[in-house]
């Protein structure tokens, strides 16, 4: 059973394989892409936050885990 993936990539065609190795090879800038592009909403959606409800009532504060995941992206 544990070695079904290996299995599973012998069988893909060549090409297939290229891909899955570029993906592979690829994947902590696609992380690190992604960890940007949700910093970058969450950014977003803070300042249009405040600005629509002021800094003392800002919506997002009530939501601790929001902080927590950007806590996460940042490290």
């Amino acid at each position: 059973m544990k070695n079904m993936p290996a299995r599973n990539i012998e069988r893909m065609a060549q090409q297939d394989k290229i891909l899955f190795k570029m993906t592979l090879e690829a994947i902590d800038y696609n992380v690190n892409a992604f960890a940007d592009l949700v910093m970058n909403l969450f950014q977003s959606a803070t300042a249009a936050d405040k600005k629509a409800h002021g800094q003392g009532k800002a919506i997002y504060k009530s939501f601790p885990q929001l902080q927590d995941i950007m806590r996460s992206l940042v490290n």
